[in-house]
């Protein structure tokens, strides 16, 4: 490009519209051709896989890291998301491959949710291996909860062998926050105190009880 010259290129978009116009720029520029060449330094050439051409590879991760994040929001089906949503996706690895499993497990979470989900860990893994404990239409606030408690796959689990079957995602939220462990339950159970409901579990430890 001549100095003085413009030129725009638009690798791709999103047909709805963003809150503030979703407008990603990046460096274009390239050194001379040289005589080193075998091809066309300015006609890109695919070889085995790959592209040679003067400047191909210029500036290359930030080109990626904007095309994924445009593939994420359209995977995502969002409607809006701003310029500063779409940099968080870049931060917090919201990807597209995160958005479709979500979207498999029956999710479809909003921008936010999306970088909420990923901040406390709540990847498709962990989603589906409390789907596997027989949670899998669990709100994804609650989700969420989920993560900033700890409660876990393995901590139902344990529940479950010492008789608590299927708790309601706010009795294991409240169980997690107050202490109610495994072990504080085997600890009742084995000095008498069995057939707690999860609400008496949750007010022992509230008042002190060990």
């Amino acid at each position: 490009m001549r100095e003085g010259e413009t030129q725009e290129k638009i690798f791709a978009g999103i047909s709805r519209p963003c809150a503030k116009g979703c407008t990603c720029v990046t460096l274009e520029e390239s050194q001379s051709g040289g005589a080193l060449w075998n091809s066309g330094p300015f006609e890109p050439l695919i070889k085995d896989g790959k592209i040679y051409a003067r400047g191909s590879a210029d500036d290359k991760a930030p080109i990626i890291a904007m095309l994924a994040a445009v593939d994420a929001i359209r995977a995502a089906g969002l409607n809006v998301v701003d310029s500063d949503k779409l940099i968080a996706f870049r931060i917090h690895g919201v990807s597209p491959e995160m958005v479709r499993s979500l979207k498999q497990a029956g999710y479809e979470p909003d921008a936010d949710k999306l970088i909420a989900m990923r901040i406390h860990g709540a990847t498709p893994e962990w989603v589906a291996d409390l789907k596997k404990q027989g949670y899998d239409h669990v709100d994804l606030d609650k989700l969420i909860a989920f993560r900033i408690h700890g409660v876990s796959s393995d901590f139902i689990g344990q529940l479950q062998k010492l008789g608590y079957s299927h708790p309601e995602p706010d009795q294991l939220i409240a169980m997690r926050i107050h202490g109610v462990t495994p072990d504080f339950i085997t600890g009742l159970q084995s000095r008498g105190m069995k057939n707690l409901t999860i609400e008496q579990l949750v007010s022992l430890r509230i008042h002190g009880i060990d």
